[in-house]
C-alpha cells in the first residue's frame, strides 16, 4: 500500500516546531549499529548496509543519539527530518516499511515534566492542523495540571516565536 508523502504536512510541521524555541537540523539516514541498537526492538532485524558503515534508521531518535554518541549535538531542543526504514511484516495504513517522519528530542532539562511540554508542543500542532476526521489521540495526553494546550494557544498567538509554558 503506497500513501503519499505529505511535504507541507512536514514543512509546516518543523516550521512550527521551529517558532516555539527547536532547533532544526539535518540529521544522518544512517547511524552505527551501536546507535541503532539503543532503540531497535529485539525481535527487529538490524537494516545494516556494511558497504556504507552503518544501519538505516528506523526513526530520527536514532539520528539524534548517533549525533550525541559523536559529541556532535549541543545542549538543546532540536527538531529534524528523516526517512525511517522499517522491516514490518505486514504494511498497512499504520504500518509502512518506509516513511518520513518530523521528530523532537531533547537533551538538556529532561525530565517527565519537559517531557509532558513535548508532548503539548505535538499536540498543539496535531490540534492545530485540519483532518477530515477528529484525531484518536486529541485531548488524550496527560498533561500536568494547568498545562493544558488552550494555555499554550492563548500565550503563544500573542508571542510569535516564544514558548507559552516555561
Amino acid at each position: 500500500m503506497d500513501i503519499a508523502i505529505n511535504y507541507m504536512f512536514l514543512g509546516r510541521a518543523i516550521g512550527h516546531y521551529s517558532r516555539l524555541g527547536y532547533h532544526y537540523i539535518e540529521a544522518p539516514w544512517l547511524v552505527s549499529e551501536q546507535a541503532s541498537d539503543i532503540t531497535r526492538p529485539p525481535e527487529a532485524p538490524q537494516l545494516s548496509l556494511p558497504l556504507l558503515g552503518g544501519a538505516l534508521v528506523a526513526s530520527a531518535e536514532q539520528s539524534f543519539l548517533q549525533l550525541d554518541l559523536d559529541n556532535r549535538l549541543p545542549e538543546g531542543r532540536f527538531v529534524a527530518c528523516t526517512p525511517c526504514f522499517r522491516p514490518e511484516p505486514v504494511p498497512d495504513r499504520y504500518r509502512q516499511t518506509t516513511f518520513m517522519k518530523v521528530e523532537l528530542y531533547q537533551n538538556v532539562d529532561v525530565s517527565e515534566e519537559s517531557m509532558f511540554m513535548m508532548l503539548a508542543d505535538a499536540q498543539d500542532f496535531m490540534t492545530l492542523m485540519t483532518f477530515e476526521h477528529t484525531p484518536p489521540w486529541k485531548g488524550q495526553l496527560p498533561l500536568p495540571e494547568g498545562r493544558g494546550l488552550e494555555e499554550k494557544m492563548l500565550t503563544t498567538s500573542d508571542q510569535p516565536g516564544r514558548k507559552a509554558i516555561d
